[in-house]
């Protein structure tokens, strides 16, 4: 662990100036604090956060998340599973999904009001539900905000302002990104909601969902072309199935204007002002919590760049849920996910 701390100091002091090295660990202690307390907030470290089947794999890394994948490519490998390349999604792949065709705020509307029919946000106790309980995208895609957030392949970085086609983001960094706002998170999560991490980092509010292409062929037998089903079934260790779902390619404005970030709140009043880092600080002040004002940072959703996505790729229907990752892997990384009571099920 002290090898790692150190291989990330001296990435930072190689990728940033000295002002940009104490605002990163700035960040990173308060985001580490935050988690930290949140976990002490709901158990002690040992909080109740769902477990079950059909629930979102939590406590898992990017890192993690990588193993997952390259342990399912050897498996399709080895059962004849083959033309079929998995991965984690790109940030740009994942909003585009998320999207599904929308340039609302949410990807149901631009009315915070409709949430409760599409998400698993702040719904009464700190804790995960069971995927695919909500609504679904115009793509038949679950959970894409809410449950938990789902880590993306790019490194995270400020957005470029030119049209970008396929883009992967930096070809290095130090945090990675993740996507979707999770069971909780500061503000309201939208289709651009933007969070980065050490891509060690463990939390129960991260998990991630494949991604996957499969190669154009012809038919053996009847020599006519390929042509991709609409949804595409994996089959895991146990005969544990894996469904994911073909989102056309296409063009689309990513991201979102920071200052149409105050339109998102319930609060009447909202002061946006930029930090020298990416992400911006809002400040409300809504009468609540006697007067108080209340600090929420956001990562820099702006500029709004169009985004081409050249060709057609898969998404998992669903996050990646418990009963997939043990069927895969065999074993958690670390803690192993905490429920009510010894049947998995919520009180």
């Amino acid at each position: 662990m002290r090898l790692r701390a150190l291989l990330i100091v001296l990435l930072v002091a190689t990728l940033l100036p000295l002002s940009g090295c104490i605002r990163f660990w700035r960040e990173m202690n308060e985001m580490s604090a935050a988690l930290s307390a949140l976990d002490a907030m709901f158990g002690g470290g040992d909080g109740i956060y769902g477990a079950g089947e059909d629930y979102p794999a939590y406590y898992v890394s990017w890192h993690d998340a990588q193993e997952f994948i390259v342990a399912l490519s050897r498996h399709l490998d080895a059962t004849n599973q083959d033309g079929v390349s998995v991965r984690l999604p790109s940030e740009a792949e994942w909003e585009y999904a998320c999207r599904a065709g929308t340039t609302t705020i949410f990807y149901w509307g631009d009315s915070w009001d409709e949430n409760d029919k599409y998400t698993w946000y702040k719904n009464g106790l700190f804790q995960t539900y069971p995927v695919g309980g909500k609504l679904p995208n115009a793509y038949g895609l679950y959970d894409m905000i809410g449950n938990v957030y789902e880590w993306c392949q790019d490194w995270h970085a400020a957005y470029p302002d030119e049209p970008q086609t396929d883009p992967t983001g930096p070809e290095t960094g130090v945090c990675r990104i993740l996507r979707g706002g999770g069971l909780w998170s500061d503000g309201r999560p939208t289709s651009t909601h933007r969070w980065h991490l050490l891509p060690d980092r463990r939390t129960v509010l991260a998990g991630f969902r494949v991604a996957a292409s499969i190669g154009a062929t012809c038919g053996e037998e009847e020599g006519e072309a390929f042509t991709p089903p609409d949804e595409l079934t994996l089959m895991l260790p146990g005969d544990v199935a894996l469904a994911l779902v073909r989102i056309p390619g296409g063009t689309f404005m990513m991201g979102r204007d920071m200052e149409e970030r105050k339109a998102d709140e319930q609060e009447s009043t909202a002061k946006l002002k930029t930090h020298e880092s990416s992400r911006y600080e809002v400040t409300i002040s809504s009468g609540k919590d006697n007067g108080q004002e209340t600090v929420v940072l956001y990562e820099n959703e702006s500029p709004p760049h169009e985004v081409t996505i050249s060709n057609d790729f898969y998404m998992g229907m669903y996050e990646v849920t418990q009963q997939q990752w043990l069927a895969v892997m065999g074993a958690w990384p670390d803690k192993e996910p905490k429920c009510r009571n010894k049947e998995g099920e919520h009180e």
